[in-house]
């Protein structure tokens, strides 16, 4: 299982990366576009793993409202421990991720056959 140890992965990275101690956030801090993009990239490729896992349609999205809800559990952690507003603008960022996964996995079910040479 593979997929499932790589988005399990990444979803500790990403919690990690969001709740570190003061000083190291404040030293990987990202602004403007930087931010927003790898908001829109951590989610895409965390929606975009479980897609690429066995289940049903039904099952991955369901797993992607969850993620969503991940999403917005680690914005309100912040305001907890770093006392600053809620950013709602990172929860859309996150929401896009995992939207543009979603429209991807729906256009094309399977965008990266894997190739078996004869």
């Amino acid at each position: 299982m593979p997929w499932t140890l790589l988005r399990n992965c990444l979803l500790v990275l990403v919690a990690a990366l969001s709740l570190l101690p003061q000083p190291w956030k404040g030293r990987l801090a990202t602004v403007g576009l930087l931010h927003d993009g790898l908001h829109v990239g951590a989610f895409f490729a965390l929606a975009a793993l479980t897609f690429k896992l066995p289940g049903t349609l039904w099952r991955s999205l369901r797993a992607c409202g969850l993620l969503f809800l991940f999403a917005v559990t680690l914005e309100f952690l912040q305001t907890r421990r770093y006392h600053n507003r809620l950013e709602i603008f990172d929860i859309l960022a996150d929401l896009t991720g995992i939207a543009l996964a979603a429209l991807i996995f729906a256009i094309y079910p399977n965008p990266c056959p894997s190739s078996r040479l004869n």
